[in-house]
């Protein structure tokens, strides 16, 4: 279930709900570059730069790994 997209939508509950519920399952968490970048960008237009770099650190201190592939997979 993609992360991104969900904002305000009728019982999907918050992004950073969904993102905790995530982060309990025993399994490997990816986030794509290109979300990172939608991650930055809210925070840094919601509030302050350090507020983003502690967001963007958040995520990547909680065992979520970064994916830059741009490729389809075949």
């Amino acid at each position: 279930m993609p992360v991104s997209g969900n904002k305000g939508a009728p019982g999907t509950g918050s992004e950073a709900e969904t993102v905790q519920n995530f982060l309990s399952l025993p399994q490997t968490c990816f986030v794509h570059a290109l979300n990172l970048c939608e991650v930055y960008y809210d925070f840094w237009r919601a509030s302050t730069q350090k507020a983003v770099e502690s967001a963007i650190t958040d995520l990547i201190s909680r065992g979520i790994e970064e994916r830059n592939d741009m490729d389809s997979g075949n």
